[in-house]
């Protein structure tokens, strides 16, 4: 897991490579709640913006987790591609805890639905793997 190898690379003091995990792990936990959706961004940028738009903006996420997925990305972004910026340790820890805090709010959003999605399967006998009928519209392309 994403989250385990953010808090071992923080331990022996690898900030940027932690924020790194941290990010991902949460970057990965935005896709599964839009993946719920049907939604399924082809970019980070379209992950994150995204998340705000459908589960943010209507409030099924607080603002704070679309603020800190946006931080986390950008974070990553300057650390990992800059030759001369370096993360401090308490940054670092504030993007774990946030990705941590992150992870835990969406798993446990997530868990109900897919417990309705398991009985819902073994009511209708719907193949694992195979998808439900959704009446949701398909996804809008940015150009």
């Amino acid at each position: 897991m994403k989250l385990d190898a953010a808090r071992e690379l923080f331990k022996e003091g690898f900030w940027e490579d932690s924020a790194s995990r941290a990010y991902y792990a949460m970057f990965h936990a935005a896709r599964a709640a839009l993946e719920e959706l049907g939604v399924n961004p082809r970019t980070h940028e379209g992950t994150v913006s995204e998340f705000g738009r459908r589960l943010v903006l209507y409030g099924t996420f607080p603002r704070e987790m679309g603020r800190a997925l946006a931080e986390a990305k950008a974070a990553r972004e300057t650390y990992e591609y800059s030759a001369v910026v370096q993360m401090g340790r308490e940054e670092a820890e504030a993007l774990l805890k946030d990705a941590e805090g992150f992870v835990a709010r969406v798993k446990s959003h997530l868990q109900p639905t897919r417990q309705r999605q398991k009985v819902s399967n073994s009511l209708f006998g719907m193949a694992k793997g195979s998808k439900p009928h959704t009446h949701e519209p398909e996804e809008e392309h940015a150009l």
